[in-house]
This record gives C-alpha cells, structure tokens and sequence, in this order.
C-alpha cells in the first residue's frame, strides 16, 4: 500500500478533527475463550466499570461521538448495561455493542434497542461458528434496530455464501474482519515491519473499566495510556494526541502489530 508521508499527515489532521469513537470496556470478564484473543496474557484486575466512571464518561464525552461498547471482556455481562446505553443515548451520542453473542436472545434483543442502543454488532468465527449466523438472525427476526455480524477470518477474504447474501437482502449488516496478532501478544511470530502509521490512533479511543484512556486497544494490560478521564479534559486528551500527528509509530507495539484496519480510515486518491 503506497502512502506517502505528506498523505498520512493530511489523514491524520482530518481524522483527529473527524466525528470521534470510544470503544469503552464495561468490564474485564467474559463467558467465552477464543483463540483469537490474547486473555491468557491479561495482567490486569478483572472488574466491572463503577456507575460513577459511567456518569464521569457521559459527563466527558465530547458531543457528536460514538461509543462502541467492546473492550476484553462481554459487555452483556455487565449489569447495569442498559443503564449506560440509556444516558449515553440521551445525550445524544451513537451507542453500538460488540457481542459474541451467548446471552442474546429475542427479549434482550428487544430490551437493547428500547433503551437506545443503535447497532448489536456480533462477532462470528469463521472458522467454527459460521452456523450460528442463522440462529441470532431468527433471534432478531422482526425487530427494528441494526444488526452486524463481524466475521473473523484468516487466510483469503472468503466469499460470502447463500446464507449472508440472503440475510444481507433482509438488512442485516456484514463485515469481515482478519485476525491479527494483537500487536504480538497472540502469535509470538517475531513479526516486525516498517510503520506506516494508524489511523485508528487518530479517531479511535479505548477507555478502560478504570476510565484510564489507552493508547490502543492491542496494549491489553493499559502500559500506555495519556491519563484518565478524572483527571484529564477531553480539550487536555485532543492535544496530547496531536502531538503524535506525523508520527509512523505512537508506541512501541506498532512495528509488531498486524491489524489491517489500521490503514483502513486513510483515504486514497
């Protein structure tokens, strides 16, 4: 991919100026282990984000946003879920859930959109669970909301069969996503590569259940950070990520990481 560097700044310019996302962790635990994430690596205390944090969050975030509710653990987990799509909602910001899917079913379904929530996005494996696309598809059979089926592959980008095309034609959303080493934390391959850069830095941030604000996602034990939302502005935060623009490498784990969405927010000519 051909990105040359005076591009990546332009990029990098237009994307911490662009509508932001949050990719917030409501808790730590999870009721499933895939192989394709590195929890056998997680140092940190397993916890849940305090209601206090929640309120802190809604309070800090800055107006037009997203929030995606993800992180390391299974958000449905989390108690008090439906409470923090409910504030976030009436403040106006765009909620979306990241699930694997095991505690849905059509009434929790339901409960999630009348709260506000505006996308359920599931993760499917390919590689085994490729059959159970159908199963939450019945599950949200007539009810209005947007669903997504994240589809983790490895190898080739895999045609989509009868199925997906059949449950694209009925609005259900898919995208396909390939699985990458979490910045060397899951395969211990010795990768290492020059660094073009990463646009998810540059629009993308990962609030922990501490509410500390991670450097990125892949940094699974939160060892950089740029503060925490009780002690830093989002005004404070904006800035200290600006000083990164022009930057091929944020830190260190960027010339090991192979995740290619980090390239995807760049536009091409």
């Amino acid at each position: 991919m051909d990105i040359n560097e005076q591009h990546i700044i332009v990029s990098q310019l237009e994307l911490i100026n662009d509508r932001q996302l949050f990719d917030i962790e409501v808790t730590t635990r999870c009721n499933k282990q895939c192989y394709c994430c590195p929890r056998h690596n997680f140092l940190r205390k397993h916890r849940d984000m305090s209601l206090e944090t929640l309120k802190k969050i809604v309070e800090w975030l800055p107006l037009n946003c997203d929030v995606f509710f993800a992180g390391y653990g299974e958000p449905l987990l989390h108690e008090d879920l439906l409470i923090f799509i409910r504030k976030l909602s009436e403040k106006g910001v765009g909620v979306s859930v990241l699930t694997n899917g095991k505690l849905l079913s059509t009434q929790k379904i339901k409960d999630l959109f009348k709260a506000g929530l505006e996308r359920i996005q599931i993760s499917i494996l390919l590689r085994d669970e490729l059959a159970e696309i159908k199963k939450y598809a019945d599950m949200a059979a007539g009810i209005t909301g947007k669903i997504r089926f994240n589809l983790m592959y490895e190898g080739a980008t895999p045609n989509p069969d009868s199925l997906i095309r059949k449950l694209q034609e009925k609005g259900f959303e898919f995208y396909y996503k390939k699985v990458h080493n979490r910045g060397n934390e899951l395969y211990q391959a010795n990768y290492k590569e020059p660094i073009l850069s990463c646009g998810t830095f540059f629009i993308n941030t990962y609030i922990d259940t501490n509410g500390s604000l991670q450097v990125c996602s892949n940094d699974i034990n939160g060892i950089y950070n740029l503060g925490n939302i009780f002690e830093t502005t989002f005004d404070e935060y904006k800035e200290k990520k600006k000083q990164h623009i022009g930057n091929k490498q944020i830190i260190p784990i960027c010339q090991y990481c192979t995740d290619e969405y980090r390239l995807n927010h760049f536009k091409h000519e």
